[in-house]
This record gives structure tokens, sequence and C-alpha cells, in this order.
């Protein structure tokens, strides 16, 4: 069994972490608020160009391998 966290959760965790709520994330990425609650929940993942969005809106806080669950940090 593992422990590795999905997309969502480490989605959801790095923007509470930066202090951010749903709308100002969605903002910065150029997306909508149920876009961003689609992916925190599990049930859409981001396309490439949108993932490329999420690493600059988290400003090189994380790696894109962790992000998507690759690596630890």
């Amino acid at each position: 069994m593992s422990n590795k966290l999905e997309f969502k959760d480490i989605l959801k965790g790095l923007r509470q972490e930066l202090g951010m709520d749903v709308k100002e994330f969605a903002l910065k990425i150029g997306v909508t608020q149920s876009c961003i609650s689609l992916w925190e929940s599990g049930k859409r993942l981001p396309n490439y160009l949108q993932l490329q969005k999420i690493r600059k809106a988290l400003d090189g806080y994380v790696s894109g391998d962790f992000l998507l669950g690759f690596n630890d940090f």
C-alpha cells in the first residue's frame, strides 16, 4: 500500500499553505473557481498548459514532479 499523495491533495495543501483561497488561486492561474474545485476534488486533472500555469503561480515553491506526486520534494 502506498502513502503517496494524489494531485488533488497536493494542490489543495499547497494552495492553503501559501494562504490562497480558491478564488485568488483561480485568478492567478486564469481558470474558474469551479475548475480549481474539480481538480481539488479529484474529478478532473489540469491539462499541460494549466499545469505550467500552476507551477508558475506557485513561483518555484515545489517541483513539477512533486506536484504530480512523483517525488517527495
